[in-house]
């Protein structure tokens, strides 16, 4: 995510490639980790989720996700999701829900304190959010550190960070089609959801806050000269 971010400073401010200095989000895992194990692990035999984490912009692609999920529903009709967020569409997603063919398997959290996610991404089989932009993506971050496979849109930063065929699957295009093919695909393969989710793990073991505090550091020193 850094390089589309320093990107982004140098076409739209100007700013020359050498004054740019670009480092990626971090995550605690010993936290994250202890607040992920406290959540009840699903009971054999639940029904596979997808979760959506996100807050409720039209960036977002939320209502990619609900279009889609009606093809995942018809394909595999045990699925459920789940979407944790709210936002300013939160009036336009409930109505989208209410109004689907497959609403009654798909529920809206609203919002939910940061430190109270851990039991969503305990719960799911896979996690999509299909954003049309970011400059990161922290909730891909959360995903892959609790193992989950990730599907989401091939644009801006997401692909530095979710890595199509290692750590998810990227749709190239807003159809929902495509999209709704490749949350399909995982439920059905649980082989490869497991694999692309312990890569996702090992990416997000590669970037703990501690590395990017020592980039900082070094950063500050390098012009400073303390």
């Amino acid at each position: 995510a850094a390089a589309y971010a320093a990107g982004a400073v140098r076409k739209h401010y100007g700013v020359p490639e050498a004054r740019i200095h670009s480092f990626p989000y971090g995550i605690d895992l010993a936290d994250w980790d202890a607040r992920l194990g406290a959540a009840e692990a699903p009971p054999a035999g639940a029904p596979p989720v997808i979760l959506c984490v996100a807050k409720l912009y039209p960036r977002k692609g939320v209502d990619l996700l609900l279009t889609a999920f009606a093809e995942v529903a018809r394909a595999v009709p045990e699925a459920w999701l789940e979407i944790v967020g709210d936002g300013i569409q939160a009036a336009a997603i409930d109505r989208a829900i209410a109004a689907h063919p497959a609403g009654d398997r798909i529920v809206r959290h609203g919002g939910i304190r940061h430190d109270a996610v851990h039991p969503f991404y305990r719960r799911a089989a896979v996690f999509c959010l299909p954003s049309r932009h970011e400059t990161f993506g922290f909730a891909y971050l959360e995903a892959m550190a609790s193992g989950l496979p990730v599907v989401a849109l091939d644009r801006t930063a997401v692909p530095e960070l979710v890595e199509g065929g290692e750590t998810g699957l990227l749709a190239k295009t807003e159809d929902p089609a495509e999209l709704a093919g490749l949350l399909v695909r995982l439920l059905r393969d649980p082989a490869e959801s497991r694999a692309l989710g312990e890569a996702g793990r090992a990416r997000a073991e590669s970037l703990p806050w501690s590395r990017t505090a020592r980039s900082l550091q070094q950063l500050f020193h390098t012009l400073t000269g303390k």
